[in-house]
């Protein structure tokens, strides 16, 4: 009889794969003279430990041509759905980007319910609101909105259009 072996389950973000960050979800809110704030919509399934623990999160940041390539001293805010945190770059390479003076900020519970019906719903989308399909939770755009009323108009605009009699 063979043995089965029993996986243990990831418990630290060294011993799991943390989703690396890509170019198109960091935006450059100002740039000055010294350093640059920059906005960074992370995506689902990164925790604030990988941003402690796994620098090379950024590798597709750094090596990207269109100018959001961290360096020192550079601000960053980075938004999660739940949290949010602010932190300066302390190291960046080619590679990978070290913070410091990290700090977070949990966003308190959303009191007013997003928009569902029978067939759709609208949902926080790595970035943004997004609207996706109750049968199979397939996402339907391709877009993201920045508030759920966005994401709601677009739904009800390109889902359920204006039928001419």
């Amino acid at each position: 009889m063979a043995k089965t072996q029993v996986k243990k389950a990831p418990t630290s973000a060294a011993e799991r794969e943390a989703p690396v960050i890509k170019p198109k979800n960091v935006s450059i809110q100002s740039a000055g003279y010294l350093y640059k704030t920059v906005v960074v919509m992370l995506p689902d399934g990164l925790t604030a430990q990988d941003i402690n623990d796994s620098p090379e999160i950024w590798r597709l940041v750094q090596v990207n041509s269109s100018g959001v390539a961290l360096a020192e001293h550079d601000k960053l805010e980075l938004r999660s759905r739940d949290w949010t945190i602010f932190a300066a770059v302390n190291h960046a390479s080619a590679t990978e980007v070290v913070l410091y003076d990290i700090r977070k900020a949990s966003k308190p519970r959303r009191e007013v319910a997003l928009f569902s019906d029978a067939n759709y719903e609208v949902k926080w989308a790595s970035g943004g609101y997004g609207y996706y399909r109750k049968r199979d939770g397939l996402k339907m755009s391709v877009s993201t909105w920045s508030t759920p009323e966005a994401a709601k108009a677009a739904l009800l605009r390109e889902q359920y259009p204006a039928r001419v009699a």
